[in-house]
């Protein structure tokens, strides 16, 4: 008689783990792109000097302050008009538009929700009067975050990329292109 219920819970947990992957996948990559732009910070500082200025970088509590702090170091250190300080500055304020999705997606209530075709799923938990739950709300979340990745593994090679160029002259060809970051998949809908 409870072999029905088992089985509905054990497909409930599987769904949990697919959702908590999702998130975590954002929350991993958003972590490996703040690692690169800490090692950039190191590089724009003091290259020589890579323990001390990681371990400044890592005592800022928040991502937002040390894309800041990165931004007034590399300009100070290049002036306002490099190529380099340019383009940092371009994926930084791509960045900042980005942590607030990123952070909707880590942030946000969840429930489970016996959906129409899809049979059950997360969904925001709007009811909560979250501002993060309801940015989501009818969204096509496993569209979302994969789109959210996408935009941060984007981000990520170009900083990658670009820290190569601290030094590298405004025309060098080396220079990397700026890549094409696809709007969230706000728009669409389930």
């Amino acid at each position: 008689m409870t072999e029905p219920i088992d089985q509905k819970i054990k497909w409930l947990a599987e769904i949990r783990k697919n959702h908590a992957a999702d998130i975590g996948s954002i929350a991993i990559a958003w972590n490996g792109l703040h690692v690169v732009l800490g090692e950039i910070f190191v590089d724009v500082i003091a290259p020589d000097k890579k323990r001390i200025v990681l371990a400044a970088w890592s005592a800022v509590p928040n991502d937002r302050s040390k894309r800041a702090m990165l931004e007034s170091a590399a300009v100070m250190a290049f002036g306002r008009k490099s190529k380099f300080v340019i383009e940092l500055k371009w994926a930084l304020g791509k960045m900042n538009r980005l942590e607030d999705s990123r952070n909707d997606a880590v942030h946000t209530p969840y429930a489970i929700s016996m959906g129409g075709d899809e049979g059950f799923q997360f969904i925001p938990y709007v009811w909560s009067e979250s501002p993060r739950a309801k940015a989501l709300w009818d969204r096509d979340l496993k569209l979302e975050f994969a789109s959210y990745l996408k935009n941060i593994d984007s981000i990520t090679k170009f900083a990658r990329a670009l820290g190569k160029m601290i030094h590298a002259p405004a025309l060098d060809p080396a220079w990397p292109k700026r890549p094409s970051l696809p709007r969230p998949a706000q728009a669409q809908v389930k």
